[in-house]
């Protein structure tokens, strides 16, 4: 007997150069929150020069880096959403937020220096990287509402 689960459809929701696209317009938008955030704080002199090492010559590499894995988890994103009620996508979009910041928080503790990592364990990081998932499922959520609706699937047993 096979389980039914929550899918409506196999088919992905969003495309993988939709997903590309999403992934670097979300990896934006949160960079300018997170900076956002840090200036209400108004630390963003102290994270500039601890998060880039006070090497402005280095902010673009670096940026294009984000670019590069915000496009990349993008990608990932697409082709792992498959058509779910908006609820769960916009949980989903959470939980990969979260997810992604306790990956980065993982990656800087092993390759980077304390600096960096006590950059990533502040509240404006996690924020940047929760509006990265939400975004993500946001534009999920919308281009599911533009699909047609599937046919009804009976019992898969």
């Amino acid at each position: 007997m096979i389980a039914d689960t929550l899918d409506k459809s196999p088919e992905q929701i969003l495309t993988l150069p939709e997903g590309v696209t999403a992934g670097i317009a979300a990896v934006i938008l949160s960079m300018a929150l997170g900076f956002g955030l840090f200036m209400m704080q108004g630390v963003f002199g102290n994270v500039f020069r601890v998060g880039f090492s006070g090497c402005t010559e280095m902010l673009f590499p670096r940026v294009l880096i984000l670019v590069c894995t915000g496009a990349l988890f993008g990608l990932l994103f697409a082709a792992s959403t498959r058509r779910f009620p908006c609820r769960c996508l916009i949980g989903l979009g959470i939980f990969y937020g979260i997810e992604l910041w306790i990956l980065c928080f993982l990656f800087t503790h092993v390759f980077q220096g304390i600096l960096q990592r006590d950059l990533i364990k502040t509240w404006p990081v996690a924020c940047s990287f929760i509006f990265y998932g939400v975004f993500l499922s946001l534009i999920a959520v919308f281009k599911q509402m533009k699909l047609p609706p599937d046919s009804p699937q009976g019992p898969r047993d």
